[in-house]
């Protein structure tokens, strides 16, 4: 099937409304402010009542673009996303962010913001033209937005969101406000610089790829430089070993080799270390020295000294706590049993004990990659 047949399948629905999918299935969508237009899906039977809820990417509700969380009244069984774990959000504010962000300017240092193009990029931009009508932010700053996709998307947020027939996707504040102000420059092509003192809005969001990643290479080493991470960074990407530098340890062994990464679990007999080439067992026997792993990132085979400042802000996160989900899911009526996806390996564990202590009358499961599960409707 090429694209101009998918195009042609697609339809337009409303949040709140019921659609008939199949002769016996009804389909309804629920609001939940991960990023706009995204959904929740509860697909149900009519005749018996019973309902799959699919939550997908669960919101924050941290964007101030974006309306509440729906709430659903019923389901029997729900997939939900576990992206934190029994974690949280870290406890900076949007203000705390304007702050750095200008103390870093008033220092003359160079600021790289590596950010997701849809919705994160326009929330920064957003917290920088705040800051800037606080005082915290130089007055008339701009920002260079070193990413095509972004910049054309800064324009839909800006010229088309705004409009009337997306008010239902949007918060109040954003229909009256709009988007962001004017601070935005396009440079004009790829080696134009970013000097000390000015900010700079890249792609991509965990500096794995386009100019961020390029921006690592060029600026990691220089302490007048600043990073500032926005979004969840993956433990093996860029962004993720360089917001995780401070607990990553250099493991020598007895054979001579040496194994850089996070310790992430141990026993008495066994380490389990992540590394930027996935996770190894390292027996406690083999290890001949344990020291901390030094300030160095290896980018495409070659290895880069960190002198750089390393910020991650968590105020922007996209993706509901364990503890936003539960408040959901506690008021949901008939509920049997729970999946839970997109959750990390190491901790998924932990995260569904925790809902099994507050919940003892549901089945939470952790699906394995290629089980096939069957609801009975």
């Amino acid at each position: 099937m090429d694209v101009d047949e998918v195009l042609e399948r697609i339809q337009v629905v409303r949040p709140g409304r019921k659609y008939r999918i199949s002769p016996k299935l009804t389909a309804e969508f629920f609001n939940t402010p991960h990023l706009p237009g995204s959904m929740m899906v509860r697909i149900m039977n009519p005749k018996t009542g019973r309902s799959l809820l699919y939550t997908g990417d669960f919101g924050s509700g941290l964007s101030p673009f974006l309306k509440e969380q729906d709430q659903v009244d019923e389901a029997t069984w729900a997939i939900i996303e576990g992206t934190y774990g029994t974690g949280s959000h870290p406890g900076e504010s949007r203000e705390d962010f304007q702050k750095y962000v200008g103390k870093c300017l008033q220092a003359d240092k160079r600021v790289i913001i590596p950010s997701f193009v849809l919705d994160r990029s326009q929330q920064v931009l957003r917290e920088i033209s705040h800051g800037i009508k606080a005082g915290y932010i130089p007055k008339n700053q701009k920002v260079k937005v070193f990413s095509p996709s972004a910049a054309e998307i800064n324009n839909i947020y800006k010229e088309t969101f705004t409009r009337a027939k997306f008010s239902s996707l949007f918060s109040d504040s954003y229909r009256e406000e709009g988007p962001f102000d004017d601070i935005c420059v396009i440079p004009r092509k790829w080696d134009d610089t970013v000097r000390h003192g000015e900010i700079a809005n890249c792609a991509s969001g965990m500096a794995d790829a386009g100019y961020a990643k390029e921006f690592v290479k060029r600026w990691v080493g220089d302490p007048n430089t600043v990073f500032i991470f926005v979004g969840y960074q993956s433990p093996s990407s860029v962004g993720g070993r360089l917001t995780r530098l401070d607990s990553i340890e250099r493991f020598k062994l007895k054979d001579g080799s040496t194994i850089t990464g996070k310790a992430v679990k141990e026993n008495a007999g066994m380490i389990l270390v992540d590394t930027e080439r996935g996770r190894r067992g390292v027996a406690r026997a083999s290890i001949l020295e344990r020291r901390p792993g030094g300030r160095s990132v290896t980018i495409d085979g070659k290895e880069y000294q960190v002198r750089a400042e390393i910020k991650k802000i968590g105020c922007f996160s996209g993706h509901g706590r364990p503890d936003q989900i539960s408040s959901f899911l506690s008021v949901i009526d008939g509920l049997q049993d729970v999946l839970i996806v997109h959750s990390d390996p190491d901790v998924v564990p932990l995260l569904g004990a925790y809902y099994r202590k507050l919940f003892p009358d549901i089945n939470f499961v952790i699906p394995r990659m290629g089980e096939h599960y069957l609801f009975i409707n």
